[in-house]
């Protein structure tokens, strides 16, 4: 089950994200750019569990691509 049904619309950024399986402390195993202004976090525990989750980057707002024509 995804970490975002667990957990309030980026509410887990002030606080811990703990392992909906069993229980543990979980942390930030790779970040990867998902699309401009948004990011991917792959999330582990000590057990081996992993949960992903795409957030919006806080101040990061997406640019507009101009072409010269």
């Amino acid at each position: 089950m995804s970490t975002q049904h667990h957990m309030p619309d980026q509410a887990f950024l002030a606080g811990s994200l703990f392992c909906p399986e069993c229980s543990q402390k979980m942390s930030i195993i790779m970040a990867a750019p998902a699309s401009p202004g948004r990011e991917t976090r792959t999330y582990g525990c000590a057990y081996g569990h992993r949960d992903s989750i795409t957030l919006d980057l806080p101040g990061r707002a997406p640019r507009a691509i101009l072409l010269a024509a």
